[in-house]
């Protein structure tokens, strides 16, 4: 650290604290207000901390004033060496009026921030002058805990219940009056959304399935319903298809033109109306592609934060996340050398999780499997155990649903050419079940086993 900042005193505003404080001495609401502001930590002076925790601590329970914060306080020896009542009676005079209680709330607010950003910005240094860990490494913990800094916006380390229990009722409210059968991310699959009831905010879906069996296919139609049909910000980190091939299967998707006559150029020159107004839709939607083979876990963490941030910025929030497929990540980006390909896949796993959670939105991970439902017998429909490389990718997933096609496996019956089944095995927050579709790979197109005709005709 350079030597200037070193005997630098942090960011912090004493009067601010010392006008807040005495502006919650004053009037009851005036505590409220802070409450929904700061928390004891984002003052400096830490007698001030003291006093704050007794004011909010009084307020739950019996009356605010001068003799019930004293009565609380004395026998704290930071307080008393301050000079006790007589310094609440300073802070009062002080403040003069609680009018001003959210301005001076804000000022200790933004004071904090600013010291745990500088806090941050020396831990990086350590790390870094340490040597220790990779540069990938300590970038992510510093990308993560700044994003964590940006994104603060309760008071309070535990979630108060009665809060969660009013915001409950908001969403049942909300819920009951719009009468929908899907409280979350539609994806364009009527009898998938109906059981999962949607993808739900900060929940990992697994979407797996052997080679051949369309699990890209079911994913990027996801993609193209909620990004392209609806409009919602989405991000696909593709480590196994390039870009121009994503779009391709996107435009025969929704031109409804075969992806092998796009491949070799012999489509028909009718066609060009179809083509033309599928690429339309898809430069004007916002989906974001990125198909960095390279790409380790930290990178795809730190590049889903980055854009996150910025259509936060532009007030279109990413709605989704989509990476195909798991096992081909590079890896967990940490430095450390693990034991078996299945320990690194775990740590993966919960790293995505984790990103789920930090950005309160859906994502969606491919995952390869087994060999296992190969040496079946006649039923070779998948299972939990078959799940490829880890055991912790079943016990991290909020959702786990299997891609399966008897047609892939029989091809000499024509019943079964179409037929797709969409199996949950497992659901943290509901009911498992099967989900029947229409599987046309030509088009790389699932469709609603009741809709099929009218989405033809649509296209």
């Amino acid at each position: 650290m350079p030597k200037e900042l070193e005997t630098k005193v942090p960011p912090q505003s004493i009067d601010a604290e010392m006008a807040l404080i005495g502006a919650m001495l004053i009037e009851k609401d005036a505590i409220i207000k802070a409450l929904e502001i700061v928390k004891e930590d984002d003052f400096y002076k830490e007698v001030h901390k003291h006093i704050f925790e007794a004011i909010r601590d009084l307020n739950d329970s019996q009356a605010v004033d001068i003799v019930t914060v004293n009565n609380r306080l004395k026998n704290n020896d930071l307080y008393k060496e301050v000079g006790g009542s007589k310094y609440l009676v300073s802070l009062i005079d002080n403040a003069q009026t609680s009018a001003n209680v959210e301005y001076y709330a804000n000022i200790v607010k933004d004071k904090a921030i600013l010291r745990q950003i500088v806090n941050a910005g020396s831990q990086m240094a350590t790390e870094a002058f340490a040597e220790v860990q990779t540069s990938e490494e300590i970038l992510d913990k510093a990308q993560a805990t700044l994003f964590n800094i940006s994104k603060q916006n309760s008071t309070n380390e535990f979630a108060i219940p009665s809060k969660l229990a009013t915001e409950a009722l908001k969403r049942l409210e909300a819920l009951h009056n719009n009468k929908k059968d899907v409280s979350g991310l539609r994806t364009g699959f009527d009898d998938f959304d109906k059981l999962t009831s949607g993808l739900q905010p900060s929940e990992l879906i697994i979407i797996a399935g052997r080679p051949g069996m369309g699990k890209t296919t079911f994913a990027l139609n996801i993609a193209e319903f909620v990004s392209i049909n609806s409009g919602k910000p989405v991000a696909i980190f593709s480590l196994e298809m390039a870009s121009e091939a994503l779009i391709t299967r996107f435009i025969a998707s929704i031109a409804r033109i075969e992806g092998q006559k796009l491949k070799n150029g012999f489509f028909s020159p009718n066609d060009w109306p179809a083509l033309t107004n599928a690429a339309t839709k898809i430069g004007n939607s916002p989906l974001y592609i990125s198909d960095s083979t390279e790409m380790n876990a930290i990178q795809l963490r730190a590049a889903a934060r980055k854009l996150a941030m910025k259509l936060e910025k532009k007030g279109t929030p990413l709605s989704l996340i989509i990476i195909d497929y798991l096992q081909l990540i590079k890896d967990s980006g940490s430095g450390k050398r693990f034991e078996s390909k299945q320990i690194e896949t775990a740590e993966i796993s919960r790293s995505l999780k984790a990103l789920a959670r930090d950005l309160k939105i859906p994502v969606i991970a491919l995952s390869q499997l087994s060999r296992q439902t190969e040496q079946r017998g006649k039923d070779k429909r998948p299972m939990l155990s078959d799940l490829r490389d880890s055991g912790a990718i079943e016990q991290d997933a909020d959702v786990v649903a299997f891609v399966h096609r008897d047609g892939y496996y029989e091809k000499d019956d024509p019943d079964k050419k179409n037929h797709a089944e969409i199996i949950i095995s497992k659901q943290r927050n509901g009911a498992t079940g099967t989900v029947q579709l229409v599987y046309e790979g030509e088009y790389t197109k699932f469709y609603n086993k009741d809709n099929r005709a009218s989405s033809m005709e649509e296209n």
